[in-house]
Formats: C-alpha cells, sequence, structure tokens
C-alpha cells in the first residue's frame, strides 16, 4: 500500500487566484497552522500571502537579481556600498 502521508486530500487547503505576466495562476496553500501559530486568516499570514502571490514582488525579486548580477560583474568596487 503507498505512503499517503504527503499527498492526503484531508489535509485543508486553499487556493488563491492572481494575475502573473498577463496569465491567471492558481496558488495552492496549505490550511494548517503556519510555525504552529498563524492561522490561515491571520493577518500576518494573509499579508505574506499577498505578498508572494503579487506580480510587483516577482518584478523586484528579478530587478534585484539583475542589480546583484551589474554589481559583481564590475571590476572595481565602489566603497560607498560596503
Amino acid at each position: 500500500m503507498p505512503d499517503k502521508s504527503c499527498h492526503s486530500s484531508e489535509q485543508p487547503t486553499f487556493c488563491v487566484v492572481s494575475k502573473r505576466f498577463r496569465k491567471n495562476y492558481i496558488h495552492r496553500f496549505t490550511g494548517t497552522k503556519s510555525l504552529f501559530c498563524f492561522t490561515p486568516w491571520s493577518p500576518t499570514r494573509r499579508a505574506c500571502v499577498y505578498l508572494a502571490t503579487n506580480q510587483f514582488f516577482d518584478y523586484f525579486v528579478m530587478a534585484t537579481i539583475l542589480f546583484n548580477c551589474i554589481f559583481l560583474a564590475m571590476s572595481e568596487t565602489i566603497e560607498e556600498a560596503e
């Protein structure tokens, strides 16, 4: 008999539909407590889900990676940045 611990249909989940790059995406999150204290509808967890499903967060991450690559490729270091 296969182990159903990871894919059990008994675990509560909830879905969030968001628009990223002109496409609709469905994000599935667990409905159990996060870190044993944040319920699925607590304000802190709702803010984190909103941030994770926001398309501007993707833009911010991509821009951060791009700027990091640019600064790593520079031959001379910028003393003010350190």
